[in-house]
């Protein structure tokens, strides 16, 4: 079981293409936290909708901006689960992205963060540019 993080702030835009891609995961066992920092658009309404016709989906807005690591900060402790998937608001996400990083976690007990390449995307969602920041695989780090 994974919870999934879904931090948003004013891109009401985007953010059902976000939402719409996770919910398409072929990973189905997660619950969706989506944490809202007092968006002026009409998130609230979006997200909403959502959590009305998914029940593994949590709303939550903000009364005030928390700011980005103050409203992930709030979201991680909502997680009912000990994986914890963080995702942004306007991203998009392949279908087996959660799969992915939950079969890294679990098959791979020395590992305690993963991550993906990312890519730039033009007005039609085609891609544009792919930034792989890491190499593939278990990258060894400093063990102090």
């Amino acid at each position: 079981m994974v919870s999934i993080v879904l931090v948003t702030y004013n891109r009401v835009a985007r953010l059902k293409l976000s939402i719409e891609d996770i919910l398409k995961q072929t990973f189905k066992d997660f619950e969706l936290i989506i944490c809202d920092d007092c968006s002026p658009d009409n998130t609230e309404e979006i997200c909403t909708a959502f959590a009305n016709q998914d029940s593994r989906i949590r709303y939550f807005r903000h009364a005030t901006n928390k700011e980005m690591p103050g409203n992930c900060n709030f979201g991680i402790s909502q997680a009912k689960h000990d994986l914890v998937a963080i995702l942004h608001d306007g991203d998009r996400f392949h279908e087996d992205l959660i799969q992915q990083w939950y079969n890294a976690m679990t098959r791979n007990e020395s590992v305690g963060f993963v991550f993906n390449s990312i890519a730039d995307v033009d007005a039609d969602d085609k891609i544009t540019r792919v930034f792989c920041e890491f190499p593939e695989g278990v990258v060894p780090g400093i063990h102090y």
